[in-house]
């Protein structure tokens, strides 16, 4: 964009958006509202407007220090990297679309408003019917620790249900209009799956999608894999998950009585399920540094960290949480994580670089995780090996290597293409 283009779209406050980087809350040809706003009055999730070598960019704050953001787009796999204050325009207060304006806060409102409505009725009737379930994270979190409703999309909602109950849960939801999703790389690999860890259950409600995650245990692996004994018992597994049934608390959220996890709970649940997410995602953390700044028994939460033998990886998401949100409360429970120094050097080395603001791609995704695991097993390094006579990560090692091996040959011979996708 040249320079008179600039200031006139800065002097009117309103500029056109192309792309579909923040889709779905900006679509390309909206018009966003600006208003000039004064750096210490910017806020995480916060959508601004700011200069990019000869561009205006629009996207959402992540992170925020004395000296700069970082800002991306909901639907960009990166960030834009460090934005100092003086080439921030403004923060964006509504969008015009089709003749019509609306406030952002007000869209939020409206999705998280339709979305806890299902979430609260689903609840209710997997309640009544007596299943025993409880919520592992979400919106009814969100809103019970900051009694308001977030200013960003919340796409899923986790409840973990008891194994005995799982046949029941699912009726519910189908009776209910929902439909299985199916995430498996492919047919061979949902028929080697010896059991079913999580199912993703979906439909439109109001226009809007609603997405409940249904886990049958403390699914923080690979859910793709189904059991990795040899890297995390399956016996320590068991006892995890009906503890974090047995512990959980009625709270009141609006109103209505929701299971929520115990504080120590919670507070363990988020650090695996942050390393479930290979430690990416900034507002995982954001929900961190909120949970930890509630009054919980430290000394309950060592116990339960070590009791189940989760110790690294607790340990590596604290590692980032005290490098990118500093504080001594961090630093007094890493003081106490007993870990070894190998563990220590891995994390520094593999851990400690991760750019914690960017996504990855499904394969690599996997692929990271999974060496994650590997190196952060609580079990002897000659006993993990026996995970690779595993049929599931055998075929799925074989799955990556020959969809790596089908790029390279569509990338270097294009006429090969053809003769590729009709043998798949």
């Amino acid at each position: 964009m040249n320079s008179t283009i600039l200031k006139s779209a800065i002097s009117h406050g309103e500029i056109k958006t192309f792309g579909d980087s923040m889709f779905p809350l900006l679509r390309d040809g909206d018009v966003v509202s600006i208003k000039k706003t004064i750096y210490s009055q910017i806020k995480v999730n916060d959508i601004v407007c700011f200069r990019q070598k000869n561009n205006l960019v629009t996207h959402r704050v992540v992170y925020k220090t004395a000296t700069y953001i970082i800002a991306k787009g909901d639907n960009n796999p990166f960030s834009d990297g460090k934005v100092r204050p003086d080439k921030i325009l403004g923060r964006v207060n509504a969008i015009k679309r089709d003749g019509q304006s609306l406030n952002i806060d007000d869209f939020y409102l409206f999705q998280s408003s339709i979305y806890f409505g299902e979430i609260k009725r689903i609840v209710g009737i997997l309640s009544k019917e007596k299943n025993d379930i409880v919520l592992l994270k979400g919106l009814p979190l969100h809103l019970y620790l900051e009694k308001k409703h977030p200013r960003r999309i919340y796409a899923d909602c986790d409840i973990l249900v008891a194994k005995k109950d799982a046949s029941r849960a699912k009726k519910v939801l189908v009776n209910e209009g929902y439909k299985l999703l199916d995430f498996s790389l492919s047919k061979e690999h949902r028929k080697l799956k010896e059991k079913i860890v999580e199912e993703s259950y979906g439909k439109e409600v109001d226009g809007l999608p609603v997405i409940f995650d249904i886990h049958y245990e403390a699914a923080f692996m690979m859910t793709q894999l189904g059991s990795l004994n040899f890297l995390y018992p399956q016996k320590l597994l068991d006892s995890f998950t009906s503890h974090l049934l047995d512990d959980k608390r009625m709270v009141t959220i609006e109103k209505e009585e929701f299971p929520l996890l115990s504080l120590e709970d919670q507070i363990v649940y988020l650090f695996l399920h942050l390393f479930h997410h290979n430690f990416r995602g900034g507002y995982r953390y954001d929900i961190l540094v909120r949970i930890l700044d509630l009054k919980y028994e430290k000394n309950k939460l060592i116990k339960l960290i070590r009791e189940y033998q989760l110790t690294n990886f607790v340990y590596a998401g604290l590692i980032l949480l005290q490098e990118y949100y500093p504080s001594k409360k961090y630093k007094e429970i890493l003081d106490r994580l007993s870990v070894s120094q190998t563990v220590k050097q891995y994390v520094e080395k593999k851990v400690l670089p991760i750019k914690i603001f960017d996504d990855e791609e499904r394969v690599g995704g996997g692929v990271n995780r999974f060496l994650l695991l590997f190196y952060l097993s609580p079990e002897p390094f000659i006993f993990r090996f026996m995970t690779f006579f595993n049929s599931q990560v055998i075929y799925s090692i074989w799955w990556v290597l020959s969809n790596k091996i089908r790029k390279i040959t569509v990338q270097h011979f294009p006429f090969s293409r053809g003769l590729l996708q009709s043998k798949s």
